[in-house]
């Protein structure tokens, strides 16, 4: 059984005793010191309304979707009286094992004869972004899990039985995160992508799936209409505009402002003031964009390091030139996954454009929302697997083909 498992997941196996490491090691530090490192400013935000939840109050103010809170909940409805954050952790790290298994077969769905090394060196890269998130509380892991297993039952093959846990998936991933909340836009060219790759469906099916969507998008609208009347899914715009901003020089974040009651018109004057902004300094303006672009683009996972260093004491943030080996240490996983399929199936190019596709949607919300950063491209990451496989696969079968000696012509013995 080991065995079977090892070949066909080898990385499954790793990163489950790598995860078993990590909470022995966790359970052994104190329970202070165990919080901090797994937590961040915006868990917290988390936090709250599922201890409200938990408790049956009523919900305080909260800029967040509701999805992972209620998350949550349900983990402290699996441990009753245990400590939300520990459960939610460990339940975090089972599921990752779960996500290295969807991308491991995502990857031979679209490449069936993928060699065990190849799904080895996806599987570990993609493993190691999911390990990253999942062991911070925060809701970036959960959405991502989710769209990760919508996509892969969209690919499962051409039966409808597969559309309604996919449309429900994709809506949950809506509901836990905001950054699916353009999701649907996007479906007309994935359902043309993905009927090449081999999924047909009626248009009526799609659209259940973006009806799904639309659905958790405005319950959200709902909730935070009622809770503080924002009229959107989270009311985090107008907090990226000002950053942006800042970063730019245009806005000084020290001078007294009038900042609107009402968070629509707040997010109104943000969205003008960002407008004048960008007219009277465009150069600025695309430099800084440009430059998250290649940040978010190529930015390593490097959580893993920074809550183990916490565990042990040693708080460690990747800065200088740690941060610039880890880059390029990393940096085949992109230049695999970023350069084109060759001269590949029609199916596997059709599946590069849509895997393309989506991960330059979530890069570009990255872009948007540097608060966030490349957390959220970890669906992204795990849909270019398949490409990462194929390609390491080739370039390969290419070298060896160019090293093997190439056998003498014998001269020719015919004789007059």
């Amino acid at each position: 059984m080991l065995r079977r498992v090892l070949r066909a997941q080898p990385a499954l196996v790793a990163f489950a005793l790598a995860e078993l490491a990590l909470v022995v090691a966790a359970l052994a530090v104190e329970r202070p010191v165990f919080v901090q490192a797994v937590t961040s400013g915006d868990s917290w935000t988390y936090l709250t309304p599922a201890a409200e939840l938990i408790g049956g109050l009523p919900l305080s103010l909260t800029r967040r979707t509701l999805g992972y809170p209620i998350f949550l909940a349900l983990c402290e409805g699996l441990v009753p009286g245990g400590n939300v954050i520990e459960t939610a952790l460990v339940t975090q790290l089972v599921l990752n094992l779960v996500f290295i298994w969807a991308t491991g077969r995502l990857i031979l769905r679209i490449v069936p004869r993928c060699p065990t090394w190849a799904l080895a060196l996806a599987g570990l890269y993609v493993g190691l972004c999911g390990l990253d998130l999942a062991l911070v509380i925060l809701s970036d892991f959960l959405a991502s899990l989710c769209f990760l297993a919508s996509v892969t039952l969209l690919l499962a093959g051409t039966s409808g039985r597969s559309l309604l846990p996919a449309a429900l998936l994709l809506g949950a991933a809506t509901f836990v995160r905001p950054s699916f909340t353009a999701a649907p836009l996007l479906l007309v060219p994935t359902a043309w992508l993905l009927g090449r790759v081999g999924r047909r469906a009626a248009w009526w099916q799609w659209g259940l799936v973006a009806a799904m969507s639309g659905c958790a998008t405005a319950g959200s609208i709902a909730i935070q209409h009622h809770l503080h009347g924002y009229d959107g899914p989270s009311d985090v715009v107008t907090f990226n505009i000002e950053l942006l901003r800042v970063e730019a020089g245009t806005m000084d974040p020290t001078l007294p402002r009038d900042v609107p009651a009402d968070p629509n018109v707040a997010e109104r004057e943000a969205r003008d003031a960002l407008r004048l902004d960008v007219l009277a300094r465009p150069a600025r303006f695309a430099s800084i964009l440009g430059l998250r672009l290649l940040k978010y683009t190529f930015a390593p996972p490097e959580g893993t390091a920074a809550v183990i260093a916490r565990l042990a004491g040693r708080p460690w943030e990747p800065r200088g030139w740690p941060r610039v080996a880890l880059a390029v240490a990393l940096l085949p996983f992109f230049a695999l996954a970023l350069c084109g399929p060759g001269r590949a199936t029609p199916e596997l190019r059709a599946y590069a454009l849509f895997a393309w596709l989506w991960f330059l949607y979530f890069v570009g919300l990255g872009v948007m929302a540097p608060d966030q950063g490349e957390r959220i491209r970890l669906p992204a990451v795990a849909l270019l697997a398949p490409l990462v496989a194929s390609n390491a696969q080739r370039w390969r079968d290419r070298w060896l083909d160019r090293a093997r000696p190439v056998a003498a012509t014998p001269p020719d013995q015919t004789t007059g």
